[in-house]
C-alpha cells in the first residue's frame, strides 16, 4: 500500500498559482492537458523533485464568464508585463545555455549577467545541500556528461528561470546505503519490474487482439 496523499485543490484558472504545487509550470500543463479536461482521465506523472511526485484528475470545471475591463485591467497590465520579463528571460537563459555548450564558464558568465550563481559538488538525490527542489530535479534528468557539459533550463514559479549545468557524474555503491535504505531500494525495484512486465503483457494483448466496431 502506498498510502498516497489526496488534496483538492482551490479553482484554479490557467495563470495557476504564485505559490505551492501550481507555481510550476509543468503541473499546471497536465492540469488543462487535453487527457484530464476532455477526457477525465489521470495526468501523466509530474517529478516535483527526487521521491516527489503528483498525478492530477479533475473534480469540477466551471465555464469562463466575460468580466467587465474595468475590473481586470490592472491584473491584464500585470501580464503583459510578466509576459515580457518571461519572454526576456527565456532568451536570456537560451543564451546562456549556449554559451555553456560552447565552453564558457558558467561563473563567469554569471558574473556579466548579474545573476544568482551556485556551485555545488557531491549531492546525491537525500544530500541536496539547500539547491531548490526543481533544479535538483532537472540536473538528475540530465544525461551524464561527456566531452562538454550537459545543461538543462528550468521554468519555475512566474518570473523565475534557473540554468542547471551539470559537469560530472560520480556511480553510487550499495556499501553507502544501509540496510534500511538497501530494502526500501530493493522494493522499488521490484514494483518497477512489476510494472514493466504488466505492461509489456498489456502492449501485447493490444497488438493480438481483434477489434470489431459496431
Amino acid at each position: 500500500m502506498l498510502e498516497l496523499r489526496v488534496e483538492t485543490s482551490e479553482l484554479l484558472g490557467r495563470d495557476g498559482l504564485v505559490e505551492g504545487v501550481f507555481g510550476d509550470q509543468r503541473v499546471l500543463t497536465e492540469a488543462y492537458s487535453d487527457t484530464v479536461l476532455s477526457e477525465g482521465m489521470n495526468s501523466e506523472v509530474v517529478e516535483l523533485s527526487p521521491g516527489h511526485a503528483v498525478v492530477l484528475r479533475l473534480v469540477e470545471r466551471q465555464k469562463p464568464e466575460p468580466i467587465p475591463f474595468a475590473e481586470v485591467a490592472e491584473r491584464i497590465e500585470e501580464r503583459l508585463l510578466a509576459d515580457k520579463a518571461t519572454a526576456y528571460l527565456r532568451q536570456r537563459a537560451e543564451e546562456i545555455q549556449t554559451a555553456v555548450l560552447e565552453g564558457q564558464p558558467l561563473s563567469e558568465i554569471s558574473g556579466e549577467e548579474g545573476v544568482e550563481y551556485q556551485a555545488q559538488t557531491g549531492l546525491t538525490r537525500e544530500n541536496t545541500a539547500g539547491v531548490e527542489q526543481a533544479a535538483l530535479a532537472a540536473a538528475f534528468r540530465l544525461p551524464k556528461p561527456a566531452d562538454r557539459p550537459s545543461v538543462a533550463i528550468e521554468y519555475l514559479a512566474v518570473g523565475r528561470v534557473v540554468v542547471v549545468v551539470l559537469n560530472a557524474v560520480e556511480a553510487g555503491s550499495l556499501e553507502e546505503f544501509d540496510e534500511g535504505k538497501r530494502s526500501n531500494l530493493q522494493g522499488l525495484l521490484s514494483r518497477y519490474r512489476t510494472e514493466r512486465v504488466v505492461e509489456g503483457y498489456r502492449s501485447a494483448l493490444r497488438q493480438e487482439a481483434d477489434i470489431e466496431v459496431m
